[in-house]
């Protein structure tokens, strides 16, 4: 009997086996399972699906397969599973739309599934290519150290992923070390999708994982498969991240997690404490869902913070806004705002600034009165945030004034929220507003931190020598989609019919999520934040050359919209020029300073 490779990490394992002996993977039948004739798999260089060309044949494994293909000139990475029988064939047709719904969920910590498909006894699960390494094999690389403020930020990103699968109605059922991905740029990014579940439907098998597999999954405790029994793995996983072993866990140890030796692990007993509270072997013990185990994670992350960040340094800062209605359209439904806020609050400083586009939507009665309230709203929240004597607050949540970060993400991210609730409450007050909303591009500038909180079209850029452009925020659009899913080139999304098709805007549902983006700036680098009236009608060789050629922020700002409206200008044109200034560089006469 040939050797067994893991199809999640690829460690050779001894013919037989059952589990992984370096990720603790259940192999599939323990290797036994029937093995597809080599003549007739895929090779290097055959095409699937009459789409994606093999470039590599990474595992294969009983009835289970994956590979690197190209789609096009983008690679990707598919998943094949041969359905052996009805039974599988049933499973698949139960999982397909609850893939699919992962896809459409399009999360920045879920691994991006661009496509499910089934030809004839084959079923085919397209992932996007990522670049970085598992959670297993970042611990086992003895040569780092891994420290409790790195492991509670994984495990942050991995929770939010997998609120949104929860928010899905989707169970996960496989939560490991090994299904978490730690990306080049420090993305964590949930995936394993192979035993996900319908909340409201009982699981048709019981497959387990020894070491992260909850009581119910073994049929005790009720057999009843939840929310919590994911919290249950997700706590697992931890502990195995910490510990850097897969927990011994069976009916025979009753399921219980041995104490930590928190001095020899240098953990707090906080951080313990609080997986051994997700591991509890009664359901009803443990954290009730993902929300309220991301909310204690959040604080233990911000205690942690307060011990060591990084200092940030004031930077001088310049920017100029410009807004014009376009050659065609009647009313400008672009509204900006940019704002420089500095006051003293008992002898304690706070400076900040922020910048904010937004694209009203919804007819040009409404549209422009969507982006404008939105605008007006996040402002006013900002403000009251910060200055609570201006806001008429008796009592003050304090920040840590070093934890710029946390406080910025915070703030800004609920102030959209409220903005969406107010923008929503107002369409429904007459039903000629029905449909209005708004995209909305962000930012929030504190030192040399700035955070970006966006939903739709709009955009945001940063620009240095060094890195060029950067575009710093993801389209909620179908083009948009596409372009990601690598079905259409920018190119060719800038020329489509649905390029104004949004799927995600403030103002349009009760709810909202918002995208934010954390980036420390640096001496030189230029932000620009703009609406789709201006980006589509630019490469980003030429955008990049617009800010590498003028002199200053207002004739870059110009001369975008100039050069919009030369085109047509089919749109209204919005922008905002931000430049964190160079130590020998001073304002202009004609900037806004700070």
């Amino acid at each position: 009997m040939a050797d067994v490779i893991c199809p999640e990490c690829e460690f050779r394992n001894s013919p037989g086996s059952l589990y992984c002996d370096l990720c603790g993977a259940q192999l599939e039948k323990g290797g036994d399972a029937e093995v597809i004739p080599e003549e007739i798999t895929p090779k290097e260089g055959d095409t699937l699906l009459e789409r994606f060309k093999i470039v590599q044949v990474v595992s294969r494994m009983g009835n289970l397969a994956s590979y690197i293909a190209l789609d096009g000139e983008k690679e990707v990475w598919i998943r094949e599973k041969l359905l052996l029988d009805e039974d599988e064939e049933e499973e698949f047709k139960i999982q397909k739309p609850l893939l699919e719904k992962i896809a459409q969920a399009d999360h920045n910590n879920l691994v991006r599934i661009l496509g499910v498909f089934q030809e004839e006894d084959k079923a085919y699960v397209i992932f996007e290519k990522l670049e970085g390494e598992n959670l297993w094999e970042r611990i086992n690389r003895q040569e780092e150290e891994h420290p409790e403020e790195l492991v509670v930020d994984w495990a942050v990103q991995a929770v939010k992923g997998l609120i949104k699968v929860h928010s899905l109605k989707i169970l996960h059922r496989d939560i490991q070390p090994s299904h978490l991905f730690l990306t080049t740029d420090g993305t964590v990014k949930v995936m394993g999708f192979g035993r996900i579940w319908d909340m409201g439907t009982p699981p048709q098998d019981n497959t387990v994982t020894d070491g992260y597999s909850p009581p119910e999954a073994y049929g005790l405790m009720g057999g009843r498969m939840g929310r919590r029994s994911d919290v249950f793995s997700m706590g697992a996983t931890l502990y195995s991240l910490v510990t850097g072993e897969v927990p011994k866990l069976s009916r025979e140890t009753f399921f219980n997690f041995p104490p930590l030796n928190n001095e020899e692990l240098n953990i707090s007993e906080e951080f313990e404490q609080l997986m051994l509270k997700a591991v509890k072997k009664e359901p009803v013990d443990r954290f009730e869902s993902f929300d309220e185990f991301l909310a204690e994670l959040m604080n233990l992350q911000h205690k942690l913070s307060l011990k060591g960040l990084p200092v940030y340094k004031d930077l001088k800062y310049e920017y100029c806004s410009l807004s014009h209605v376009g050659v065609v359209r009647k009313i400008n439904q672009d509204s900006c705002l940019s704002a420089h806020l500095k006051f003293f609050e008992k002898s304690e400083p706070t400076d900040f600034i922020l910048l904010i586009v937004a694209d009203g939507m919804g007819g040009e009665a409404e549209g422009d009165k969507a982006s404008s309230l939105a605008i007006r709203v996040i402002l006013n929240e900002v403000m009251g945030e910060y200055s609570p004597v201006m806001s008429g607050s008796d009592t003050v949540r304090l920040y840590s004034n070093e934890d710029l970060q946390e406080k910025a993400s915070e703030i800004l991210s609920r102030a959209v929220e409220r903005a969406n609730t107010r923008v929503y409450e107002y369409s429904l007050e007459d039903v000629s507003r029905r449909g209005m909303g708004s995209t909305i591009s962000s930012a929030l500038i504190e030192k040399n931190n700035m955070c970006i909180c966006h939903a739709g079209d709009t955009r945001a850029y940063l620009y240095n020598e060094a890195e060029g452009l950067v575009q710093l925020t993801e389209d909620h659009s179908l083009v948009g989609r596409l372009v990601r899913m690598g079905q259409l080139t920018r190119e060719e999304a800038l020329r489509s019919p649905q390029r104004s098709a949004i799927y995600r805007a403030l103002g349009t549902a009760p709810e909202l999520e918002v995208d934010v983006y954390q980036r420390d700036l640096q001496e030189g680098d230029y932000v620009v934040l703009c609406s789709d009236g201006v980006w589509e009608y630019f490469s980003d060789e030429e955008f990049a050359a617009i800010i590498r050629e003028e002199k200053t922020i207002e004739s870059i700002a110009e001369r975008f919209v100039n050069t919009c409206l030369q085109r047509g200008a089919d749109d209204n044109a919005t922008i905002i020029v931000l430049h964190a200034l160079p130590e020998e560089k001073k304002p202009n006469a004609k900037g806004n300073n700070k």
